[in-house]
């Protein structure tokens, strides 16, 4: 697995999130939220 760097992960994931809401809009939960800061956190403490 190649090493992201946290700007590559951010672009990542809202587009990902950007795909979502062009289905159908999305109302994401507390854990989710919580677990991708926490995924954040990980990345940059590496």
């Amino acid at each position: 697995m190649s090493k992201k760097t946290s700007k590559e992960v951010d672009e990542e994931l809202k587009a990902q999130i950007d795909n979502l809401h062009c289905k159908e809009p999305i109302y994401f939960s507390k854990e989710f939220i919580n677990f991708v800061n926490f995924t954040k956190e990980l990345i940059n403490n590496e």
